[in-house]
Protein backbone atom coordinates (compact mmCIF):
# COMPACT_ATOMS: atom_id res chain seq x y z
CA UNK A 1 0.00 0.00 0.00
CA UNK A 2 1.86 3.02 -0.89
CA UNK A 3 0.87 7.08 0.10
CA UNK A 4 -1.27 7.57 -2.63
CA UNK A 5 -3.69 4.58 -2.56
CA UNK A 6 -5.68 6.35 0.55
CA UNK A 7 -6.22 9.56 2.49
CA UNK A 8 -6.68 10.69 5.87
CA UNK A 9 -8.57 13.33 7.00
CA UNK A 10 -10.12 14.52 9.90
CA UNK A 11 -13.42 16.11 10.05
CA UNK A 12 -15.44 17.20 13.12
CA UNK A 13 -12.90 15.31 15.84
CA UNK A 14 -13.09 12.28 13.60
CA UNK A 15 -10.36 10.72 12.09
CA UNK A 16 -11.36 9.69 8.48
CA UNK A 17 -9.40 7.07 6.33
CA UNK A 18 -10.17 5.92 2.49
CA UNK A 19 -9.03 4.33 -0.09
CA UNK A 20 -8.46 6.37 -3.48
CA UNK A 21 -10.23 3.39 -5.58
CA UNK A 22 -13.33 2.38 -3.12
CA UNK A 23 -15.60 4.21 -1.50
CA UNK A 24 -15.76 2.87 1.94
CA UNK A 25 -13.76 4.65 4.84
CA UNK A 26 -13.20 4.08 8.20
CA UNK A 27 -14.04 6.16 11.05
CA UNK A 28 -12.54 7.05 14.17
CA UNK A 29 -13.18 8.94 17.15
CA UNK A 30 -12.08 8.98 21.11
CA UNK A 31 -14.40 9.99 23.27
CA UNK A 32 -13.51 11.37 26.39
CA UNK A 33 -15.45 10.49 29.41
CA UNK A 34 -15.88 11.73 33.22
CA UNK A 35 -17.81 10.30 35.90
CA UNK A 36 -18.51 11.03 39.16
CA UNK A 37 -18.86 7.74 41.28
CA UNK A 38 -21.26 7.57 44.61
CA UNK A 39 -18.05 8.01 46.70
CA UNK A 40 -17.35 11.40 44.99
CA UNK A 41 -14.17 9.78 42.96
CA UNK A 42 -13.43 10.70 39.20
CA UNK A 43 -13.58 7.84 37.13
CA UNK A 44 -11.86 8.76 33.10
CA UNK A 45 -12.60 6.20 30.53
CA UNK A 46 -11.88 6.90 26.71
CA UNK A 47 -13.85 4.89 24.78
CA UNK A 48 -13.16 4.53 20.33
CA UNK A 49 -16.19 4.57 18.32
CA UNK A 50 -15.61 3.28 14.92
CA UNK A 51 -18.19 2.92 11.64
CA UNK A 52 -17.06 0.98 8.73
CA UNK A 53 -18.73 -0.99 5.80
CA UNK A 54 -22.18 0.60 7.50
CA UNK A 55 -21.20 -0.66 11.35
CA UNK A 56 -20.97 1.05 14.28
CA UNK A 57 -18.98 -0.63 16.97
CA UNK A 58 -17.73 0.70 20.21
CA UNK A 59 -14.33 -0.05 21.81
CA UNK A 60 -12.31 0.28 24.74
CA UNK A 61 -9.04 0.25 24.10
CA UNK A 62 -6.20 1.29 21.56
CA UNK A 63 -5.24 -2.25 20.61
CA UNK A 64 -9.29 -2.93 19.76
CA UNK A 65 -8.81 0.19 16.90
CA UNK A 66 -5.64 -1.26 15.34
CA UNK A 67 -7.44 -5.32 15.14
CA UNK A 68 -10.06 -3.49 13.18
CA UNK A 69 -7.73 -0.86 11.30
CA UNK A 70 -6.20 -4.17 10.13
CA UNK A 71 -8.94 -6.35 9.01
CA UNK A 72 -10.84 -3.28 7.34
CA UNK A 73 -7.31 -2.78 5.40
CA UNK A 74 -6.83 -6.35 4.60
CA UNK A 75 -10.21 -6.77 3.23
CA UNK A 76 -9.98 -3.74 1.25
CA UNK A 77 -7.12 -4.73 -0.20
CA UNK A 78 -8.86 -8.33 -0.84
CA UNK A 79 -11.46 -6.37 -2.76
CA UNK A 80 -8.97 -4.14 -4.91
CA UNK A 81 -7.06 -7.33 -6.16
CA UNK A 82 -10.88 -8.86 -7.93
Amino acid sequence: MDSDSFALTKRRGRIIIQFSSRTSSFELYRRKLVTLSPQRQWHHQEQYELHFHGNHHMVASWEDVMNQLRGWIALEEGLNKV
